[in-house]
């Protein structure tokens, strides 16, 4: 899918992370595409950023990257996530990790970890997939929680259900991929948020005006606010 869906030049770069990690003296001993890129190439939809995990060290895989393909840094978040620009593409280079909550709508803790650990912590499962980038497993495709079936019949759920009490800005994430993507959240999903709703209230104005903005940018938001509004979420 990777060949038939990308453009050239974003092919070549993927496979050159492949090579830098099975190498294993840039920082990372592994490299995936995961998340929205992936459910995108399922769905033939154009891809806008690429977001990739390294098991190992981001920043530092991100930084040799850089350095070898002249592509620009941006700079590196608190939970080792670094950002580089190339070919007009935004790459997101994170390092594969585990994370715990320690209240409702508080900010993670993190660890390092595998991949399998990483797509645990996902939203949904239609974005906890992984597509794996060095040579051996070039292009094979990880899904341990169902994520391929459900893009497949265009459907949202969660991978657990303290997903919305630990991290309440995915209620608003999942009314923007239902009216972004045309899916369907499934009704246990749909149950927790009736349940977890009330966390939102929680959230620091930072983190809402995030979410909102992005809500915001959608061609949907009208629809998408409205759908908050009809199950409490504003």
């Amino acid at each position: 899918l990777i060949e038939l869906n990308f453009p050239k030049i974003h092919t070549q770069l993927l496979r050159r992370v492949g090579e830098m990690a099975e190498r294993g003296d840039c920082g990372a001993t592994d490299a995936y595409l995961v998340g929205g890129p992936v459910r995108d190439l399922i769905l033939d939809r154009k891809h806008t950023d690429l977001d990739l995990v390294v098991v190992g060290n981001g920043p530092e895989f991100a930084t040799a990257l850089a350095n070898i393909e002249n592509i620009s840094y941006c700079g590196t978040s608190e939970f080792q996530t670094a950002k580089l620009v190339a070919f007009g593409t935004t790459i997101d280079v994170a390092t594969a990790r585990t994370e715990i909550y320690s209240e409702p709508g508080a900010l993670p803790k993190i660890e390092s970890s595998g991949i399998k650990e990483d797509l645990c912590r996902r939203d949904f499962t239609v974005n906890a997939m992984a597509v794996a980038l060095t040579s051996k497993n070039w292009g094979r495709l990880l899904d341990n929680h169902g994520g391929l079936g459900d893009v497949t019949s265009r459907r949202l759920r969660v991978l657990h259900d303290a997903s919305f009490r630990d991290d309440p800005t995915r209620i608003l994430r999942a009314l923007r991929y239902e009216a972004k993507l045309g899916f369907e959240i499934e009704d246990q999903t749909l149950s927790l948020i009736g349940r977890d709703v009330h966390w939102l209230r929680g959230l620091s104005p930072k983190r809402t005006l995030t979410e909102l903005s992005h809500v915001l940018d959608q061609p949907q938001r009208s629809i998408i606010l409205a759908r908050a509004d009809d199950l409490g979420g504003l």
